[in-house]
């Protein structure tokens, strides 16, 4: 569906300028974003804080959102505005679900378990999709299953490997 002379081109796009904006001002100007004694000068001043890397976030999402905005606006009423559509798949719903349930089972089953369990679902399902005109004999699925288990846990070894051991950080 078409809007005639509006002075937006995309309302998708306006939708996403109002949530990344929206996004950017909680991260800069939240408490809520770092809690308890982080936030306190260090040796290193007010730029080595633990929450200054989050707020920089904040602040770069705000200024794309602007930019955004500048390029959606309709300068030359000519153009014909595009009506907000939400178009949804199953697998878009699939994987916002399956990224909740890992932050949700993060802290109760481990990092390592549930980072193979979701990057197992995600990667099957993806890799499903993409032979969906393929035939699934048996060989076919136990190849892929295989090819599934082989990434998920090279994917957590690599992880665990440069976050918990080179890096030191600790992991749930």
């Amino acid at each position: 569906m078409e809007l005639k002379s509006r002075w937006i081109k995309s309302m998708n796009d306006f939708c996403v300028v109002i949530f990344m904006t929206a996004l950017g001002i909680f991260l800069c100007f939240s408490d809520k974003v770092v809690e308890g004694d982080l936030t306190q000068l260090h040796a290193g001043g007010i730029l080595v804080r633990a929450d200054m890397f989050i707020r920089l976030i904040g602040v770069i999402l705000i200024l794309l959102s602007g930019l955004l905005l500048v390029k959606n606006l309709n300068f030359d009423k000519s153009v014909e505005t595009k009506a907000l559509e939400f178009n949804t798949s199953s697998q878009a719903l699939l994987t916002i679900a399956s990224l909740i349930i890992y932050t949700l089972l993060l802290d109760k089953i481990g990092f390592a378990i549930d980072t193979f369990l979701l990057s197992f679902f995600l990667v099957f399902m993806y890799m499903k999709k993409e032979n969906k005109d393929a035939v699934m004999t048996r060989p076919v699925l136990k190849r892929m299953l295989i090819m599934t288990t082989v990434f998920s846990v090279i994917l957590v070894v690599v992880v665990y490997v440069i976050f918990g051991k080179i890096l030191y950080v600790s992991l749930p």
